[in-house]
């Protein structure tokens, strides 16, 4: 009887630790569980004043927290722009200042390196091959190249939205990066603004949206460009390059509101506020839930 008293108060302490400890894990893994995700969209070469003309530029301004007059960086070109959005500094500072890359000491952290450092997951889709610089090789980082050269641009649009609608069925990344060049591609061959560009801006809207409504609750999603552009080419200083569209819709984001001095720059900062991650120091950037207005 003494042997079977003892065996149940050990018995009731053991399970008392156990309860303990439970709750306690339990409690700090929601405490440092941050649900959020994010969408970054670029479709490169849109201009503010383009987008605003067609009805689904409409639809997100009364759906989003926008701005139709943020500023891009010089020289206002794809990759030394995409390598400011991801890394929150302006091109002299990360190195890379035209459309061939060249490995540079002074690039720091980006946004996948950020989110890789925190145990966070980034997958990137794109169909301009020197966007694979944004982000470095990392086992955290999932990277998907769908090549224009054999099946054209519009095609090449098409296909970069179904290879990342197909991941995200079957995986949860808490960032993904979705990059179409099409309508770059056919300002440079016919023009910015001309009936051509209009219809590749269409269609690339029409692919976003599919992602859109394929994603949770959950979400926060940001849709923005590079640079603009004027005549059949851009990375001037003029008004037309620099001027950039940005929208972003979340639960943090009132909808139909505005930003304040938005800049591509702030890109990055605002991906990793809505993830829970610290921003580097050095960043120029900060976020844009800062910036409503």
């Amino acid at each position: 009887m003494f042997k079977r008293k003892i065996f149940e108060v050990l018995s009731a302490i053991v399970m008392s630790f156990a309860l303990v400890f439970l709750m306690f894990t339990t409690v700090g893994c929601k405490s440092n569980v941050n649900p959020n995700k994010v969408l970054l969209v670029s479709i490169d070469g849109m201009r503010p004043d383009a987008i605003a003309n067609t009805e689904y530029g409409k639809y997100l301004e009364t759906e989003s927290a926008y701005s139709l007059s943020a500023r891009t960086v010089y020289p206002s070109v794809t990759l030394p722009c995409h390598m400011s959005m991801f890394h929150s500094v302006e091109p002299n500072e990360h190195g890379v200042v035209e459309n061939f890359y060249t490995p540079s000491e002074n690039l720091g952290y980006g946004i996948a390196e950020a989110l890789s450092a925190n145990q966070k997951k980034t997958a990137i889709f794109f169909n301009w091959q020197p966007i694979d610089n944004v982000v470095k090789p990392d086992p955290n980082v999932y990277s998907k190249f769908i090549d224009p050269s054999q099946i054209g641009w519009e095609q090449a649009n098409k296909d970069t939205v179904d290879a990342c609608l197909g991941y995200l069925e079957n995986n949860s990344p808490d960032f993904t990066f979705l990059y179409l060049g099409f309508l770059d591609e056919w300002g440079h061959a016919h023009g910015w603004l001309s009936n051509e560009y209009y219809y590749a801006l269409n269609k690339s809207l029409e692919l976003v949206d599919q992602v859109i409504d394929s994603l949770p609750s959950n979400y926060t999603v940001i849709i923005t460009t590079d640079h603009g552009g004027h005549d059949y080419t851009h990375g001037t200083e003029m008004v037309e390059d620099m001027t950039i569209p940005m929208f972003v819709m979340g639960k943090d984001f009132a909808k139909a509101k505005t930003f304040n001095d938005a800049s591509i720059l702030d890109v990055a900062p605002t991906v990793l506020d809505v993830l829970g991650v610290e921003k580097p120091t050095y960043w120029k950037g900060i976020s844009l839930r800062e910036k409503i207005i």
